[in-house]
């Protein structure tokens, strides 16, 4: 019996990626590892599509399982869809694990097959996303006159407002962030993602 090639985490990366880019319009843009929350996370990749924000959770051959249910219920606060993309190895688990909302790829040496689509999250809390944006960047917005204000304190000007205004914000501050790094990804891509071209994508998405 032929024994099944173990596939990465960084490789299942590069494939999602090139499905994404085929499977969406042209509005749409990638982060790697996105910082988001109160607890300061990441999330492997960031979809920003038509005014939405999907995660991605990766769960290679060689990943842990134990975790998943946490790491979903943290992005199941802050952003619009979620998808788990992971292998053949852990994908009967996965549907075990995952609600129903929640959507499924599976990778393998053939590429990136969808099982399940997302549905999307209703219950999103404010808190969290405002954790989720740089407070310089809301201090820019409020357009405040006094200086000696903290992060804290930023954050509480925002939490009366409705959700839909401060999730608009989020998004373009993601967007922001994420646009010009997948810009540069794409021109040094060529016609299919190596491993290497996702350094492009990586970092820059620290939120204090």
């Amino acid at each position: 019996m032929k024994k099944q090639n173990v596939i990465s985490a960084e490789s299942i990366k590069s494939q999602l990626i090139d499905f994404l880019i085929t499977d969406f319009s042209n509005d749409l843009f990638i982060g790697n590892e996105v910082m988001y929350g109160t607890k300061r996370k990441l999330v492997d990749l960031l979809i920003v599509n038509k005014n939405q924000l999907t995660a991605v959770e990766i769960k290679a051959d060689n990943d842990d399982m134990r975790k998943l249910q946490e790491q979903i219920e943290e992005t199941k606060k802050i952003f619009n869809y979620i998808i788990v993309c992971t292998t053949i190895t852990h994908l009967e688990r996965a549907m075990h694990l995952l609600p129903a909302d929640i959507g499924v790829f599976c990778a393998s040496e053939q590429g990136i097959t969808k099982i399940r689509k997302p549905k999307k999250q209703k219950k999103l809390d404010k808190t969290e996303i405002l954790f989720s944006i740089n407070s310089n960047y809301l201090k820019k917005n409020l357009k405040l006159t006094v200086n000696n204000v903290n992060s804290d304190e930023i954050r509480q000007q925002y939490i009366k407002e409705n959700t839909g205004k401060i999730y608009t914000l989020f998004l373009e501050y993601m967007k922001m962030k994420i646009e010009p790094k997948f810009n540069l990804f794409l021109r040094y891509r060529g016609d299919c993602t190596l491993i290497e071209d996702m350094n492009i994508l990586a970092g820059g998405y620290m939120v204090l």
